[in-house]
């Protein structure tokens, strides 16, 4: 039997709530396999042995008015806690009121089930326990702007359970879901998605749904904030998340465990989380294989805005803003392990840390960096870390520029295989007639990127603004013939090679003309930042 992997502990923070036990181990399938396991039993065998019901083959369209909430009765109010546990098959329709039974439509002709909340504007449901988990597979839930929160005496680990599959979240807003007792729950969040298994493990549930991870699970248009973590895809198959607000959770507004493939992370915001623990806005774990993170907004989460940590398979980050994040634990923008990830058209500005960093360890590269911008860094653009760096300082900030690779040792101790640095032929260049010539060398047939730097002060970039692009040939020479030029500029490169991914910024040259020195001062331009959200604009909460 495979010895147990540990978690890191900070993953499982007690002060968000999240059990002792989670915090040591990191708990495989069920208890059943773990004894099947020792025993040289077949594991799936024993996971079958986990008693499964089946939801409502009936489906509803329920439209809900009230927002009480409270032990489930056939009176004159719908909640729903008795709308999600007519779906699961744990009431009927004729165990409710005529009352209640004048807001439920059965479905035909295979149409799924839907829960519509239609309150008063600004109303709220106090929930006074956990909801019945979500069974029923194709189930929507609209919440209308509607808001659900703990009662004020009653902590609750999570808002809404999701262990089935095709199931929709709308419109809703989910706030304070958290857990005083680190032992009751394995994740607390406002929405968690699993299949439920640890939960039958520990005793919370007397069955589950499936076995399979939850397939499509989507939640849009909606706000979580003050959880102990946004949304925990514990085990999820596809999951979507697109046009959602992420506010001023404790932790993470976004958490993986176990399984979260195929993940469709998209135009979301991600403000000011993680100031309790868990300070990333967004923490990947586990089965993470084509992930996509698209359009998405990261600004005053306390760390990274995206962080990843010992991932199995590869992920793509594309068009998104990072911008003031790291104000509580200095780190990297977007901290990268594993290989093959692709990160690309990113505006990177005004971090507490590094742009992109890619860990040393465990091995990771091929991770191509291109035609991403950044400003006012306390850090490399991108920083490849060393093994050598072992600190909790190189796991969360990287460790700055490293030497010149020197020895073919360097390709497994260093990010992305050590791509060679572009070394400019000197760090002064001049104009010919109405042409600049900027020539260097770097790993053979990389892809040399050239960019502007727009800042003033340092000796490594940042890549401030695209210039142009080549291919160094087989020995590794490079060459760029400027039009556009102006005596001052000041510029910096990257290389990426097709097999070990992309290297750290060139150290800073300058267009010179042929004045004396003193009269050849370097320029500072206006660094283009965009429009930024009003809540990046207001500063952290």
């Amino acid at each position: 039997m495979k010895p147990w992997k540990p978690w890191p502990l900070s993953l499982y923070d007690s002060a968000l709530g999240l059990s002792r036990r989670s915090q040591l181990k990191r708990p495989m399938a069920s208890l059943a396999a773990i004894i099947a396991g020792f025993w040289g039993m077949d594991p799936v065998l024993a996971q079958d042995q986990v008693p499964r019901r089946s939801a409502n083959p009936q489906t509803y369209a329920i439209t809900l008015t009230s927002a009480l909430d409270g032990p489930i009765a056939a009176d004159a109010t719908l909640t729903l806690r008795e709308a999600i546990a007519l779906t699961n098959a744990d009431l009927t329709l004729a165990d409710l009121s005529p009352a209640e039974q004048s807001q439920v439509k059965p479905q035909k002709n295979g149409q799924n089930s839907e829960i519509r909340l239609e309150l008063p504007p600004g109303a709220a449901i106090q929930l006074q326990s956990l909801l019945p988990p979500l069974r029923q597979g194709g189930l929507t839930l609209n919440g209308n702007g509607a808001t659900l929160v703990p009662a004020l005496a009653t902590p609750l680990p999570w808002g809404l359970l999701v262990m089935a599959d095709n199931i929709t979240l709308q419109n809703l807003q989910l706030q304070g879901f958290h857990s005083r007792d680190p032992d009751d729950y394995p994740f607390v969040g406002a929405v968690v998605v699993t299949t439920g298994q640890m939960l039958y493990d520990l005793g919370r549930f007397p069955d589950i749904v499936q076995l399979t991870a939850p397939q499509n699970f989507v939640l849009e248009d909606s706000q979580l904030g003050a959880n102990g973590f946004g949304v925990v895809l514990f085990e999820a198959q596809n999951p979507t998340l697109q046009r959602n607000q992420f506010r001023a959770n404790w932790g993470s507004g976004l958490l993986t465990g176990k399984t979260a493939q195929g993940l469709q992370l998209a135009d979301n915001l991600f403000w000011g989380n993680g100031d309790v623990a868990q300070a990333d806005a967004v923490r990947l774990e586990g089965e993470i294989n084509g992930t996509t993170i698209v359009g998405n907004t990261f600004c005053h989460n306390a760390g990274a805005g995206v962080f990843l940590f010992k991932p199995e398979g590869s992920i793509a980050v594309e068009q998104n803003l990072f911008v003031r994040n790291g104000h509580r634990n200095p780190a990297a923008a977007l901290y990268l392990m594993g290989s093959g990830h692709r990160v690309q058209n990113n505006r990177i500005l005004d971090q507490n840390g590094p742009g992109i960093a890619v860990a040393g360890y465990p091995r990771s590269v091929g991770n191509q960096l291109q035609d991403n911008l950044f400003a006012q860094l306390q850090g490399l653009s991108i920083d490849l870390v060393t093994r050598q760096a072992r600190d909790i300082q190189a796991f969360r900030v990287a460790d700055g520029p490293n030497p010149r690779r020197e020895s073919h040792n360097r390709r497994s101790d260093t990010g992305n295989g050590a791509v060679q640095t572009p070394q400019f032929a000197g760090l002064e260049f001049f104009p010919f007639g109405d042409r600049v010539k900027i020539s260097g060398r770097t790993d053979p047939d990389a892809t040399v990127d050239l960019y502007r730097v727009l800042e003033s002060g340092g000796y490594f970039g940042p890549l401030s603004e695209f210039v142009e692009r080549t291919v160094a040939d087989g020995e590794g020479n490079f060459e760029f013939s400027l039009v556009a030029w102006e005596a001052g500029d000041r510029l910096t490169a990257i290389a990426t090679d097709p097999v070990y991914g992309t290297s750290e910024p060139a150290e800073n040259a300058v267009i010179r003309d042929f004045a004396p020195l003193d009269a050849a001062a370097t320029i500072d331009r206006p660094l283009p930042l965009p429009d930024l959200p009003t809540l990046c604009q207001e500063g952290p909460p």
